[in-house]
């Protein structure tokens, strides 16, 4: 029925050599046709249901442009094993097919990691910075350990591989056991949890953070039994959508950015106006921005996809002394299209309609 109500959606059930339940998945089709207006970053995560009979259940989340989560599919497992992690990738690769432009989140769990390389080859694989970066201070002694974990945090989120390299050689000088443990696990592959080092377009989104709120959100649900749950789920994610497409329909005709974007744009150009720019190249529009900053945010604007300081500062001298261009640039061409208002509004546009009481079902022949 759910299939029936929300067109699109997939679900799969699994039953085991006994015939007794064994994996559920499901994505919304809904969900699925609006990630294609999101930034391609999934984030995945497990957490122990409650209800008795043990199993995990499963999140796969993509963020929106204005930093709300949004779920693209939920499954329940027997565990964290290899066989169930390769059943949900292979799942969702059906709706959601492998590419270099795709990105994956998530712990460092073994079977996961494992599920991840073989269905999904093509895409890249981040580290959560804040899973390791608790196990990286639980190998820091003698010290403050929350400020092991915050400074390698700091790290990781250098925009430039300068920057991280000086912050990496004074995190290795002053926590070497904590150094020794990093290279160990990560196997040196500093891609993995530094932002300049990594391959793919992962943006700001560095943590599972927004995939462990759902699991908190559905704590509750986690200790019904299976129908239940995947109700109760269904219905916060409904209104989820309903709630974020009234947001989007409040945000002023004018804005052309997402609320995110704006507020951060609007908080920057003061600092942005102060700033000395020299033109370059007026065919190119090229021009050298006269800071007093270190240079640490030079990459910002390759990495985040929406205007720095300095390319907000480029942007008003560009169009303050525009009188021979053919026309001025407008703000919002310079970031990505994920962050536009009108690309926000696609991802909300369908409706996620609930499983009606089964007095109302009308089931098909090949169901029955």
């Amino acid at each position: 029925m759910l299939e029936k109500v929300n067109s699109c959606t997939v679900t799969s059930v699994k039953l085991d050599d006994e015939g007794e339940f064994h994996y559920f998945f499901s994505a919304l089709g809904a969900c699925v046709e609006g990630f294609k207006c999101m930034r391609k970053v999934i984030t995945v995560d497990a957490t122990h249901l409650k209800n008795g009979y043990g199993g995990v259940l499963v999140f796969a989340s993509a963020q929106d442009p204005n930093r709300h989560n949004y779920p693209l599919a939920f499954a329940v497992l027997d565990g964290e094993k290899n066989d169930s992690w390769i059943w949900f990738f292979e799942k969702l690769k059906t709706v959601i097919p492998d590419s270099s432009e795709l990105v994956f989140m998530g712990d460092r769990n073994p079977s996961l990691l494992t599920a991840i390389a073989i269905v999904y080859p093509i895409a890249h694989h981040g580290y959560c910075i804040w899973h390791l970066s608790q196990n990286v201070k639980g190998r820091a002694f003698s010290v403050n350990k929350d400020v092991v974990a915050w400074r390698f945090i700091e790290c990781s989120r250098h925009y430039t591989i300068a920057e991280h390299e000086k912050a990496y050689s004074d995190f290795v000088s002053r926590y070497p056991s904590a150094a020794k443990y990093l290279v160990e696990t990560t196997k040196n592959m500093k891609h993995t949890s530094a932002r300049c080092y990594f391959p793919g377009d992962r943006y700001k989104i560095d943590t599972s953070n927004c995939v462990e709120s759902l699991n908190s959100t559905f704590r509750s649900a986690r200790q019904y039994y299976l129908i239940p749950m995947l109700d109760a789920i269904i219905a916060n994610i409904s209104e989820w959508f309903n709630d974020h497409r009234k947001e989007v329909a409040a945000v002023p005709v004018e804005h052309k950015l997402v609320p995110f974007v704006e507020n951060f744009l609007h908080d920057t150009w003061p600092e942005a106006k102060k700033l000395k720019v020299k033109e370059l190249n007026w065919f190119e529009r090229i021009y050298d921005v006269i800071a007093k900053t270190d240079g640490g945010e030079a990459r910002f604007f390759d990495i985040q996809k929406y205007p720095c300081v300095h390319a907000l500062a480029a942007f008003i001298e560009f169009n303050t002394n525009n009188e021979d261009r053919d026309r001025d640039i407008q703000l919002h061409e310079l970031c990505s299209r994920y962050y536009w208002v009108e690309t926000w509004q696609l991802a909300y546009y369908r409706t996620v309609y609930l499983v009606p009481n089964e007095c109302q079902w009308n089931i098909p022949e090949y169901v029955k």
